[in-house]
């Protein structure tokens, strides 16, 4: 069950033009995924961010960009509302020598249902919205 619902939410975090997932061939529990800001190619961004020496100031700005949605999340969860995601400061490296961002999703418990990953992504495009300069 688990696993079913975590592929539920790489479809999800998939189907919106905003968001991609790192570890797409992880058939796991664990999503690492990435948001965008609006107008970023998110079926080429990862691969030029993680290959192109010349997207370096774009990685970093990115990195920058979920480290904030993470942020907003985590406050929201301390105060009892929203989801609670994690966050890594390295996911992988690039191949010029920077670290990718992720946020990342735990599938734990077995009463997590379709309507909580819905939530989940719901809250990612809200904090997008909610740190928009």
């Amino acid at each position: 069950h688990l696993v079913e619902m975590s592929e539920l939410l790489r479809e999800h975090l998939e189907s919106h033009t905003s968001t991609t997932v790192l570890n797409s061939d992880n058939f796991g529990t664990v999503t690492l995924f990435r948001a965008y800001p609006d107008g970023i190619d998110t079926w080429t961004i990862k691969d030029r961010e993680r290959c192109d020496p010349d997207a370096r100031e774009e990685l970093l700005a990115h990195n920058e960009y979920n480290r904030r949605i993470f942020e907003h999340l985590h406050n929201e969860a301390l105060q009892g509302q929203g989801v609670r995601i994690s966050m890594t400061d390295c996911y992988r490296h690039t191949d010029y020598g920077e670290p990718i961002v992720a946020l990342k999703s735990y599938m734990l418990s077995p009463f997590i249902e379709e309507q909580h990953v819905e939530l989940l992504v719901e809250g990612v495009l809200a904090a997008r919205e909610a740190i928009r300069d």
